[in-house]
């Protein structure tokens, strides 16, 4: 239940980053910096304060949302693009971790601890059966993909992807390029923010290394790609996937912890040669595959 819960809330998370990551082109590599807002502030809400820490989520997403269109809009204005894109966010992220680890308000390396209270249930996000916070990542999972959804099939995500295939040529045919690269990665930093914020409230705790550090970042990206980052399913299947071979790495190669780090490089090589559109992309061309078996036995 605790490695599925968490599955779950990465998959949340990893769809926040596919918003941005697979419907616009860009290459984002610093979401860090949104889980681990979304994180401290609801931390820091419930810990210091003993506010709901709903509002303390709710916080975290306009701060990030926030933070997003900042360094988007950023970007397009420095025509910060490609890779170099992909390090500017990283840069924000690290930045943010450096900050918290020497900042007296938010514990710097120690942390915040986030007291129990087992009678609070979901009002306070505590809950003494496991269970109870499986049915939240749950639907943080189902809300996630639906965001997604949305942004895809919306006028947004047909201007994302005018904007993917020629940026210039979107621009010149009356598109806002930054408005609408700046909306979607703060679409994308607002949905990830919950997730932090769900995640330090599972664990109790947080501390810049979990929220901000760079790992956090690339794990994120990962899960989407592996799964395929275009597709609704995508994150999903991409985190049960790192989930199931983290579990066994952790099983069957004890002695060898990096072994898991290994697998999925490989795979992730594998999907892009063979099946570039991921874990995902692989059932829609089976499906394919045999709907044409089907329809030529006829």
């Amino acid at each position: 239940m605790s490695l599925w819960t968490t599955a779950l809330i990465f998959a949340g998370v990893s769809s926040g980053w596919a918003i941005a990551g697979g419907l616009s082109g860009l290459i984002p590599l610093g979401h860090a910096a949104f889980f681990g807002v979304g994180a401290y502030s609801s931390a820091l809400v419930f810990a210091k304060y003993d506010w709901n820490p709903w509002l303390g989520i709710g916080l975290g997403v306009v701060m990030s949302a926030a933070l997003a269109w900042l360094m988007t809009a950023l970007a397009v204005r420095f025509k910060v693009k490609g890779a170099y894109f992909g390090l500017y966010t990283l840069a924000w992220g690290e930045m943010l971790r450096i900050i918290a680890s020497n900042w007296d308000y938010v514990g710097k390396t120690n942390g915040v601890l986030i007291p129990f209270k087992p009678e609070a249930g979901v009002a306070q996000m505590q809950f003494s059966d496991p269970r109870g916070f499986y049915v939240v990542a749950l639907a943080y999972g189902a809300f996630s993909m639906a965001v997604f959804a949305l942004v895809k099939w919306s006028p947004l995500g047909w201007r994302l992807s005018a904007i993917r295939g020629d940026e210039a040529t979107a621009s010149a045919s009356g598109i806002n390029v930054s408005r609408s690269l700046s909306a979607c990665m703060a679409i994308s930093g607002g949905v990830t923010s919950i997730g932090g914020g769900l995640y330090a409230h599972y664990i109790q705790f947080i501390d810049p290394e979990l929220g901000f550090n760079v790992s956090v970042s690339i794990d994120i990206a990962v899960r989407a790609i592996l799964g395929g980052e275009t597709l609704v399913l995508g994150p999903f299947l991409g985190s049960a996937a790192m989930t199931n071979v983290s579990e066994f790495a952790h099983d069957h190669l004890g002695d060898l912890p990096q072994m898991s780090l290994l697998i999925v490089g490989v795979a992730i090589i594998a999907l892009a040669h063979w099946f570039p559109r991921g874990i995902a992309g692989v059932g829609l061309q089976l499906g394919r595959l045999v709907l044409r078996r089907r329809g030529s036995n006829r």
